[in-house]
């Protein structure tokens, strides 16, 4: 349901008092948010590139494994992208909600708790039924899943869990969709922050973004229902956590062979 800006403070999943946050223009968020986006991308890259002039000085390279060096990197850029997301979303927050933080990013308790469960039920059976049927079909991919590098995955682990779902929903749920909500309806809203979001994962190929479609859409219901960040943000971990532990679930129920 769209909601126009006259019908916000009337809408339980509404923002407060709307004279509390400095109006912004939605298009003008929008760029801003783009060009933050691609910020963030730089950041990983610069990231990586000085990680891996360090590890070729030290000749670490010639220790470690292709996929594991291939990891790390991944997980050193990951950390320099979630940085500049946290950074920028708590900047920004600060002046949407006029010095405070909080307002800014839409940090308050949660109003639907059966909600945010049920959409964290949902989106983990969804990714756990895709990646048993990927590894049922392809148990190279199994087998490189289980045979990471114990300290790299803890690592990962990490990034995917806590670093991943705090950066980007403060960022896209929070600080952005915060801002937009005060001059754009609910589902424009959903649809600028989905697509931006999504474009962000386009490195990883389009395979890749189409598989976080569903994601994306829970994402923005858990946002819109439960009137906090703090719900995506659970709801982001969750489907993480279950995409990094799903491998060894079905290995230990017996539902997938060890390869």
């Amino acid at each position: 349901m769209s909601l126009a800006p006259s019908d916000h403070a009337a809408s339980t999943n509404s923002l407060p008092n709307q004279g509390q946050f400095v109006s912004f223009t939605g298009w003008r968020l929008v760029w801003s948010a783009f060009v933050w986006s691609l910020a963030s991308l730089v950041g990983a890259s610069a990231v990586g590139f000085i990680v891996g002039v360090a590890f070729g000085t030290a000749g670490l390279h010639a220790r470690m494994a292709p996929a594991d060096s291939k990891a790390i990197f991944a997980a050193v850029g990951a950390v320099g992208a979630e940085i500049v997301l946290i950074w920028v979303a708590l900047q920004k927050g600060a002046v949407a909600g006029r010095g405070d933080v909080r307002l800014g990013i839409g940090d308050s308790v949660i109003t639907r708790r059966k909600s945010v469960i049920f959409i964290c039920v949902a989106i983990a059976a969804y990714i756990a039924s895709i990646l048993f049927l990927a590894f049922y079909a392809t148990p190279q991919l199994l087998r490189q899943a289980v045979n990471v590098n114990w300290w790299i995955g803890s690592l990962g682990l990490v990034i995917s869990i806590i670093g991943a779902p705090l950066a980007e929903e403060l960022f896209f749920r929070g600080w952005f969709w915060t801002g937009l909500r005060t001059s754009w309806g609910t589902l424009p809203t959903a649809a600028i922050t989905s697509v931006m979001w999504l474009a962000l994962h386009l490195p990883d190929g389009i395979g890749r973004v189409t598989l976080l479609l569903p994601l994306a859409l829970a994402l923005s219901l858990s946002r819109h229902l439960c009137g906090s960040v703090r719900a995506p943000i659970i709801v982001h971990a969750c489907y993480n956590g279950m995409s990094v532990a799903s491998p060894w679930i079905f290995l230990w129920f017996g539902w997938l062979a060890w390869p």
